[in-house]
């Protein structure tokens, strides 16, 4: 559960994560084992830059993680969550596949995943606060996803 209070020493970080959305499955991500949390399931994306648009910022955090291109076609929500070594706002954003075969080259491994598979998987802390809107997203009709 996320903190109500921010570590002294820390700044709050704008991180996007995107819910690539495909035939209602979504493409997750684990953390390489060399990473903090390593093992755990999230959202791919990463941090925003100075000067970026979150929209941007998941373009480019993919292409560069995952060798994807994607279209960003809206908002899932927010999390803000305290690590004990760094406060971030999380901002989840749907998009779609435009082109490329999504490659883990900064994680251990990718997937593709259903609604009835998102309870049943470990997930990064940020992550849990944005599942109940990505289950509902997986399972509206696919008209709704734009």
């Amino acid at each position: 559960m996320p903190s109500s209070s921010s570590p002294s020493s820390t700044t709050r970080i704008r991180v996007v994560a995107g819910a690539i959305i495909r035939h209602q499955t979504v493409l997750i991500a684990q953390r390489a084992r060399s990473a903090d949390q390593a093992g755990l399931w999230e959202l791919p994306g990463g941090k925003v830059q100075p000067n970026e648009s979150d929209s941007d910022a998941l373009v480019r955090e993919l292409e560069e993680e995952l060798g994807i291109r994607v279209s960003v076609t809206g908002e899932l929500g927010i999390s803000d969550y305290d690590y004990p070594h760094i406060c971030i706002r999380l901002i989840g954003l749907t998009g779609t596949l435009i082109s490329g075969h999504p490659e883990a080259r900064e994680h251990h491994a990718i997937r593709w995943v259903g609604p009835d598979e998102l309870q049943q998987l470990q997930w990064s802390p940020a992550d849990i606060p944005l599942l109940g809107a990505l289950e509902s997203h997986l399972r509206s009709p696919p008209s709704e996803h734009t």
